[in-house]
């Protein structure tokens, strides 16, 4: 797999001096809220207000957060950050546009030090109301063409470029030998793969003879079989959410449709292949994230704090919200060290020289001085392949 040059499906903005973090989290200071300078004085509580889809058709990703508040959760009860302790207030956004911008205004009244938003549609919306906090950290997980598309400096995306792993799943495929491609999304997350996708794959020497839109509230997955047979693609990319991905696999067994598909990271889950059952055997998978059985010990930290805080949520998503926790505690020791107090230039500045590192569960965090709007660096090449067999996840060697 390769690396698209820089700007070869979006131009990337420079960063400013001061910048921020797919959630929108903010961070109080003592007593409730920052100071009137955005500081929270050593010692003080830092409350991370997290914006997150708790209700809706993608109130899956809610698990995101529980591996943000598990991860503090444990981190406080060791003594805290830096000796500062560290509170989480969720806010339903509903995975909506509309519910973003609410949420976030509700957490802005608290006049928070920094926010995270789970989810791209919500993200989108809280983007309307960010715009009016120039100097606000934004901790988002969400995908980051959509936080590139915010145009915001202060914001840090603490997973996946989608359209970046759309061009992974098209890299998988040719290597395979397929060169009839059709793409499944979802309109409100990857709208970008969609504009995208059909210009890569001819830099592939592929085709993209289907694009087709499947919104997260479908139900009847058949019209989609029908168009991917119609078409006569020999390869699938899709960018869609576990619930769909689970559909649109059960619907072409029972058509009899057999073609290779290739999803993205998000649903390297056994939560989808418990959806899915056997349909799910032979769907290929991109992953940023380890497995969720990986021996490291970072992957058994994170097992062991889920299954004591959130025991519902040892998931691929627990594991993107537990690991973005763990970069930001590493932001806040980094800031830490720099002046007496937290501020939100400090912390954002911290959270710049992270590029590069081993945090949590990742070798490495994939953010540049160019671009911080994922944590893949726009590289295909930091994703593995993994193939369901069996009802399990299988690397492809």
């Amino acid at each position: 797999m390769i690396r698209p040059q820089p700007g070869q499906h979006r131009i990337r903005r420079l960063v400013a001096a001061t910048t921020a973090v797919m959630t929108v989290v903010a961070v109080a200071g003592c007593g409730g809220s920052a100071a009137d300078d955005g500081s929270v004085s050593a010692g003080g509580t830092i409350v991370l207000g997290i914006s997150a889809p708790q209700t809706g058709p993608l109130a899956i990703n809610s698990q995101a957060a529980d591996g943000l508040e598990a991860y503090f959760k444990k981190v406080n009860e060791a003594g805290g950050v830096a000796g500062y302790t560290v509170e989480t207030n969720v806010v339903d956004n509903q995975g909506t546009v509309n519910g973003g911008a609410q949420s976030v205004r509700t957490l802005l009244s608290d006049d928070p030090f920094a926010v995270s938003v789970v989810s791209s549609g919500a993200f989108t919306g809280a983007t309307s109301v960010l715009r009016n906090q120039p100097d606000m950290p934004v901790l988002a997980l969400s995908s980051g063409a959509a936080i590139d598309a915010a145009d915001l400096d202060t914001a840090y995306g603490l997973f996946t470029d989608y359209t970046t792993e759309s061009f992974a799943a098209i890299d998988a495929l040719t290597e395979m030998g397929h060169s009839e491609l059709a793409l499944v999304y979802d309109p409100t997350f990857a709208q970008e793969s969609a504009d995208s996708d059909a210009e890569y794959a001819d830099e592939k020497g592929a085709e993209l003879v289907e694009s087709i839109q499947m919104p997260s509230s479908s139900s009847n997955y058949t019209p989609a079989v029908q168009k991917i047979r119609s078409s006569g693609a020999d390869g699938v990319i899709l960018q869609v959410a576990q619930q769909g991905v689970a559909g649109l696999r059960k619907a072409a067994q029972e058509a009899g449709l057999d073609v290779p598909m290739v999803a993205y990271s998000g649903n390297l889950d056994a939560g989808m292949i418990e959806l899915a059952g056997q349909a799910a055997d032979g769907l290929y998978v991109t992953g940023l994230f380890p497995l969720l059985n990986d021996s490291s010990p970072a992957v058994k930290e994170f097992r062991d704090t889920m299954e004591q805080y959130k025991p519902g949520s040892v998931s691929v998503l627990g594991m993107v919200g537990w690991n973005a926790g763990a970069l930001i505690e590493a932001g806040i020791q980094r800031a830490a060290k720099s002046e007496e107090s937290l501020t939100s230039a400090n912390f954002l500045a911290a959270l710049e020289e992270l590029g590069g590192q081993s945090i949590g569960v990742l070798d490495q965090v994939g953010w540049t001085e160019e671009a911080h709007d994922s944590l893949d660096g726009e590289d295909t090449s930091t994703f593995t392949l993994y193939q369901v067999q069996d009802g399990d996840f299988v690397k492809v060697e």
